[in-house]
């Protein structure tokens, strides 16, 4: 259900990334409003385990919505800027060009333009830098930002690290496993962040008994490869 909420939002929504944004910091305060008392796990366990998958479905379209949604946008803003610069710039040729012909003798043969097809493929080499400076862009946000600093996603890292690292404290292999594909997904995001996390990566492989998790562990590693 959340899976599908959450892809529902980030293609049709505009501002996905604020929506979400206050969606989890809502959850977030009615958990804080209704602690569960003391004892009551089962309770305290079934909202952490959604909360992982929540985050870790907004880490995933995120990385999406940010290759693809804003990635295109970039593209036609700039796209829009070289037509806008094409066609200022044959106005001021054809101005020119007018001015030329108005000293020039009527039957003076006209010197063909070899400059043209120049400028076209100079237009095109442009396009693709542009495309080129675009994608680094988006790249440097996810490998940089997203995950690092006073960031919504990296404010549950330390929650999903902990619930992986610590099986003994939290003994539900459905809240591991949450947490698992939560930091998995955080680490298609970011090579410096799964860099950082490979090791308890390799720890889960090694002493986590719950197979479904271990196997969550090496898709991660697969990833990475």
């Amino acid at each position: 259900m959340a899976q599908s909420a959450v892809k529902v939002v980030y293609q049709l929504g505009e501002g996905p990334d604020t929506f979400m944004g206050n969606i989890v910091k809502q959850v977030v305060d009615r958990i804080n409003q209704n602690k569960p008392e003391v004892g009551d796990t089962k309770v305290s366990t079934l909202v952490l385990r959604r909360l992982c998958q929540l985050i870790g479905e907004i880490a995933l379209n995120q990385l999406n919505y940010l290759d693809v949604n804003v990635f295109n946008e970039l593209k036609r803003r700039n796209h829009l800027r070289e037509m806008k610069h094409e066609k200022e710039k044959k106005k001021a040729e054809a101005e020119k060009k007018k001015k030329r012909q108005s000293i020039m003798r009527v039957t003076a043969l006209g010197t063909p333009n070899v400059n043209s097809s120049v400028e076209d493929d100079d237009m095109g080499v442009m396009g693709a830098e542009a495309d080129d400076a675009e994608s680094e862009f988006i790249r440097s946000v996810c490998e940089k930002e997203m995950l690092f600093g006073d960031t919504l996603l990296n404010c549950f890292t330390p929650l999903l690290v902990a619930i992986c690292s610590n099986p003994v404290k939290y003994a539900d292999a459905d809240l591991r496993c949450s947490a698992g594909v939560a930091l998995c997904k955080y680490m298609l995001m970011s090579s410096d962040f799964a860099d950082k996390h490979l090791r308890l990566i390799f720890t889960m492989l090694e002493k986590e008994v719950e197979p479904v998790i271990r196997e969550i562990g090496r898709a991660s590693c697969r990833e990475r490869v």
